[in-house]
């Protein structure tokens, strides 16, 4: 009875070592964690992520895998995943942030059929410190159905940064990266995407490189010599015998130089100092359509809005860099959080700036976006009824000759220039001499019609006053200040008088309203 027991026992040991064996497998078999490098996702990329470019990107991913080996001391930021050898299959180009290196690095893994992984090919030291301002992706910048790998962004001196990186097979094995445009300006830098046929969509032809575009000064010495600096406009374009990109066209900006010392007043090199100049609303100078554009700029509650007639968007201010001659923001839509805007400003005169809005690398980016332009502050200051500055016939002669063309309400186009003006309707035409003057303290017009005509087109004598612009209440603003009125330069009224010793007196009155650049015939 004694040995049953003891076999009883004996089993029911052989039993549960064979249960912990099956449940928690061999004990020589065991893996010992090693350490990982990091893969995280950080805060900064949930907000700026589109920024990265959409061609394959993990933007809606909750996190983010690496099919690169990465080192120890290597943090993943951002993935994209684009064909940059051609072989038809997808590669991996990762952005990460290195322990010892304060830039951003791009990591390139080609994918290796043969052994079914990434090959870790290439590293890229960027010339970008801030997430923010940086942004790359993989474009077809040459037409020829190849890849190029594109990365831009703001350097910590203020500098636009844009380089484009092209894979070349070797004649034997492996590949080389070569940099076939290299890219820095002290304003904006952006490639001029243009829309493709379908017969480049489907391979059978290949399509016009595309062009870059740099907004900045010159770096020559000799143009800044007199302490001043002029912005220009310069256009790059693929040249294919020098395998390089070459300049074509320079455009100078503005025939005016804002002088250094006020320039340093407003760039002192605090960021505080440009948003306090930013800080309110601006208004552009020239517009396309029956409104005019707005946009308000607020540091202190973190907020950026383009108004246009009934039109508002809104969004929050997340970083600031400041550039040579201006400043660098990125933003994000408060309605659409996938969209997200850079804001390149580049200063003008005290009180005019500059804008170029930028949207994501990898999307097509057209020059004619709306709310580029020049863009004047509207202050207190500019109101009429609180000008320290009195209107003279000097402002109406210099706004009148500035090359624009004049339209009135019934469609009828004034020209002036070095004294003689043109009116030109549907039906007649009329030329002839004007001169403008200060009668008392009145501006007024006279025009002599060249035509020995009863009945001219236009009466001897008008006075001038400016049309006023009230801008738009912010629909978001809870403390929202009442809109100040202020001079349209855009716009100029006359009204017939007859002249007199002393002040000029109105024959009726009808008025002639005239508007630069844009036509509204009225009904």
């Amino acid at each position: 009875m004694k040995h049953k027991f003891v076999l009883i026992i004996f089993v029911a040991f052989a039993i549960a070592l064979i249960s912990f064996f099956v449940m928690n497998g061999n004990p020589s078999k065991q893996t010992v964690s090693t350490p990982q490098s990091k893969i995280v996702k950080p805060v900064v990329t949930d907000l700026q992520n589109e920024n990265f470019g959409d061609d394959g990107s993990n933007s809606e991913s909750t996190t983010l895998t690496s099919f690169i080996p990465l080192a120890p001391d290597e943090t993943l930021l951002n993935i994209i995943t684009v064909d940059f050898d051609g072989d038809m299959r997808d590669d991996q180009i990762n952005l990460v942030r290195k322990v010892t290196s304060p830039y951003l690095w791009l990591l390139v893994g080609l994918y290796d059929t043969d052994t079914g992984s990434y090959e870790r090919t290439f590293e890229i030291q960027t010339a970008i410190t801030q997430v923010h301002s940086f942004s790359y992706a993989g474009l077809d910048v040459l037409g020829n159905h190849q890849m190029e790998l594109v990365y831009q962004g703001v350097t910590d001196a203020g500098d636009s940064v844009l380089r484009i990186y092209q894979l070349k097979k070797k004649r034997r094995n492996g590949y080389e990266l070569n940099i076939i445009g290299d890219f820095v300006s002290d304003g904006s830098l952006f490639i001029q995407q243009s829309s493709r046929d379908q017969a480049y969509e489907l391979s059978q032809v290949n399509a016009e490189p595309y062009s870059i575009v740099a907004y900045g000064s010159l770096p020559d010495s000799a143009v800044n010599s007199d302490n001043s600096y002029e912005q220009y406009q310069i256009t790059y374009n693929w040249d294919k015998k020098s395998n390089s990109f070459i300049e074509t066209e320079r455009v100078k900006m503005s025939d005016r130089r804002v002088a250094a010392n006020e320039l340093a007043k407003i760039q002192d090199g605090t960021i505080g100092t440009f948003t306090d100049f930013l800080d309110g609303l601006w208004y552009k100078t020239s517009n396309d359509g029956d409104g005019i554009r707005y946009l308000s700029f607020d540091y202190a509650d973190s907020e950026i809005i383009l108004q246009y007639n009934d039109f508002e968007e809104v969004y929050v201010w997340l970083e600031s860099y400041l550039s040579n001659s201006g400043i660098y923001l990125s933003a994000k839509n408060t309605t659409i959080s996938s969209l997200n805007r850079r804001y390149y400003i580049t200063l003008v005169a005290t009180d005019e700036i500059r804008l170029r809005i930028q949207e994501n690398i990898g999307m097509i980016i057209d020059e004619s976006n709306l709310w580029n332009g020049n863009y004047k502050k509207m202050t207190p200051k500019t109101a009429i009824s609180s000008s320290k500055k009195k209107i003279t016939s000097e402002d109406f002669l210099k706004d009148l000759t500035a090359g624009e063309i004049w339209y009135a309400s019934d469609g009828t186009k004034f020209t002036f220039s070095s004294g003689k003006y043109v009116a030109s309707g549907d039906l007649s035409e009329e030329t002839g001499k004007f001169t403008v003057m200060d009668v008392g303290s009145v501006p007024v017009v006279s025009f002599r019609s060249d035509a020995n005509v009863e009945r001219p087109f236009l009466k001897q004598n008008y006075q001038l006053s400016y049309g006023m612009i009230t801008p738009p209440a912010s629909k978001n603003r809870s403390k929202a200040k009442k809109p100040v009125p202020v001079i349209d330069h855009n716009t100029i009224i006359i009204q017939a008088v007859h002249l007199s010793l002393q002040m000029p007196e109105p024959v009726d009155s009808n008025t002639i309203t005239l508007t630069r650049g844009t036509v509204t015939v009225a009904q």
